[in-house]
């Protein structure tokens, strides 16, 4: 295959490739291909249907003839990472199938969409709404750790609601950059995540294990309560800068209804010092996760949240469009060499993969005074 040694069923195929589009089977007539769900720089991710049963699954389709090494070597890292992990808030990889054209992850198919589009439709979202979540993906994190996985790319595009009913219900999801250490005590050493999300230590160089997911959830939880990240920067040169700095600040207007455990919470974890960064078992035992909290509607949230999360919904489409044009140009016969693949954090710190445009869309009020964490 190319080679993924996790085993996957190799069907036969003849003839030319087929794309994974509607009515299309796969697996030996096992599934029929749906409606496209989302696409990447080498894979697209459709619906499926299982023919005998008709439980609905995805299947995220990646192209061989667009892979290079690196990635056969991630496909069988992710591959073997899920099997090993049995939790309901994991996304649980059904099977992996392959052809001469193909691999095709099958997984279970969530029904509820992103979270933060979620998030924005809600008429009253509060901060017991955003605690819950948050102590969800704490748990999720604790018990991935407990099991030595790094996520490395925790942000809320992976974390999927399984349903329409229940905002607090969701699965973590995208283990492509996950990792397996040796304890808490062998540093990882390459520069990978998304720019908003990323610790310190992981664009510094430094060494980072565990606590970079950690870092991760304080950004998000700080997203959940306020609308906007707290490190910000007109390109990813200056965001980087500040992310390092660690320097953010809560607006008096945006943070008025929030709880002083909250911002307490949100400090402990964005400690620029990963070895006095609280570990994702021990935030569990903070009075925020343990305490009751306050139902008052975050109205500054929401309105922040949605014209947040409309820019990175525009960026997103933007990658997807740029990821269309690379796999055209990489598959073409008058292609001599393929183009350059790009990833989501540089090698080194002042390289910038998308210099058409920020990294992260600015807050709608700038923080009047920023101040250290305390």
């Amino acid at each position: 295959m190319g080679s993924c040694s996790s085993t996957p069923h190799k069907v036969s195929s003849t003839g030319p490739p087929p794309s994974p589009a509607p009515g299309v089977c796969i697996g030996n007539g096992k599934y029929t291909l749906g409606e496209e769900l989302g696409k990447g720089a080498f894979s697209v991710v459709t619906s499926a249907v299982e023919n005998a049963t008709g439980i609905e699954v995805a299947v995220k389709c990646m192209k061989k003839a667009a892979m290079e090494p690196d990635d056969f070597e991630a496909l069988e890292a992710e591959v073997a990472i899920l099997r090993s992990l049995q939790h309901p808030c994991i996304l649980h990889l059904l099977e992996l199938l392959e052809d001469d054209h193909y691999f095709y992850m099958i997984t279970e198919k969530l029904l509820g969409g992103e979270l933060f589009d979620r998030i924005v439709d809600n008429e009253q979202y509060t901060e017991a709404n955003a605690r819950n979540l948050v102590k969800v993906i704490l748990e999720t994190v604790a018990y991935l750790h407990r099991r030595d996985v790094v996520h490395r790319d925790l942000k809320p595009e992976n974390v999927l609601l399984v349903a329409g009913n229940d905002d607090s219900d969701v699965k973590i999801a995208d283990f492509g950059l996950a990792c397996k250490v040796e304890g808490d005590d062998t540093p990882l050493t390459q520069a990978c995540g998304s720019p908003g999300y990323v610790a310190p230590e992981v664009i510094s160089h430094e060494g980072y294990g565990k606590s970079a997911d950690v870092w991760s959830v304080g950004v998000i939880t700080y997203i959940l309560l306020c609308g906007y990240p707290p490190f910000q920067g007109d390109d990813q040169n200056v965001l980087f800068a500040n992310i390092r700095k660690g320097t953010f600040g809560f607006d008096p207007e945006d943070w008025a209804g929030v709880s002083d455990d909250a911002q307490s919470f949100i400090c402990d974890i964005l400690d620029v010092d990963a070895k006095s960064r609280p570990k994702a078992a021990e935030l569990l035992k903070h009075s925020w996760m343990t305490a009751d909290v306050n139902e008052n509607c975050l109205a500054p949230a929401i309105v922040a949240l949605k014209q947040y999360n409309a820019r990175r919904r525009l960026k997103t489409a933007m990658r997807a469009v740029r990821a269309t044009v690379r796999m055209k140009l990489l598959l073409s016969p008058a292609q001599s060499k393929p183009p350059a693949k790009t990833e989501e954090v540089p090698s080194a710190p002042d390289e910038v993969s998308e210099p058409s445009e920020p990294s992260e869309p600015k807050a709608p009020s700038e923080p009047k005074a920023p101040s250290e964490p305390q």
